[in-house]
């Protein structure tokens, strides 16, 4: 228990740490934080604490977890902004090739999903820069839809995806997941920064057709420092088929399910 709790003494600096930065504004600030969400990930990662089930509900642990992912997801969002912002102001300088963008997680997702000319993929959580989004169409040909709440970030995929001619096969919805309406999706894949899982779950539940795949994307491991840490609880709308673990050194697996 000492160990554990030491182990969140140090989290608890390094973030804030990141807070006293945040104090600052955004004036060259976002090396440092760069430089000190490097360092969470480092120690973390060092670290080769099994935290019990105790451990896991304890109230400073999910406090902390529950902390660190919002301010990281802050610090992600802004840096794909930038680079979003970057690639449309200057799109034949920063020749672009989506495909080299190589994940082993999305390839292992194209693998499972086994797509058709007639289907669909929605990514939800798509944010400012759709690697993902993008990469499953280029590798397939197939429509994606991406969706996310954040009007800015909707508004820079689109410029982004209009660039590069894509806003035809790679559209973009600016709604909350779980509003929308599934009917005529085959296959749904929550990003691991999506929020309100359950209440997306729900929608699909609701809308989805038969046979319609869902891949939800978790944190493995402490990375629930950085993604939530999701598991879709025992029910009798969804069939689980399989994990898949990604890089080996990643930080996000993904669970595949597809509904009754």
């Amino acid at each position: 228990m000492q160990n554990f709790s030491n182990f969140l003494d140090q989290i608890e600096l390094i973030l804030n740490q990141i807070k006293k930065i945040d104090l600052l504004g955004y004036v060259n600030t976002e090396n440092e934080k760069e430089r000190l969400f490097n360092n969470l990930k480092t120690y973390i990662n060092s670290q080769s604490i099994q935290p019990t089930d105790d451990e896991l509900h304890n109230d400073r642990f999910i406090k902390l977890t529950e902390q660190s992912r919002s301010l990281y997801n802050c610090y992600y969002s802004l840096m794909e902004t930038a680079k979003c912002v970057e690639i449309i102001s200057h799109p034949t300088k920063n020749e672009f090739n989506f495909q080299s963008h190589n994940n082993l997680l999305s390839k292992q997702e194209l693998e499972v999903m086994q797509l058709k000319a007639h289907s669909h993929i929605a990514f939800v959580g798509s944010g400012p820069l759709p690697w993902t989004a993008i990469r499953y169409h280029l590798k397939t040909n197939v429509n994606v839809s991406c969706i996310d709440y954040n009007p800015e970030a909707v508004f820079l995929s689109y410029k982004l995806l209009d660039v590069y001619n894509l806003h035809q096969s790679v559209k973009v919805f600016c709604t909350d997941a779980s509003l929308f309406n599934y009917a005529d999706i085959t296959h749904i894949v929550l990003a691991g920064m999506a929020l309100s899982k359950d209440q997306i779950i729900e929608k699909v539940i609701k809308t989805a057709q038969t046979g319609t795949m869902l891949i939800i994307r978790s944190s493995v491991g402490l990375n629930c420092f950085f993604y939530e840490n999701y598991h879709l609880t025992k029910n009798n709308y969804f069939e689980y088929k399989i994990s898949l673990s990604g890089d080996p050194s990643g930080e996000l697996m993904s669970y595949v399910f597809v509904k009754k």
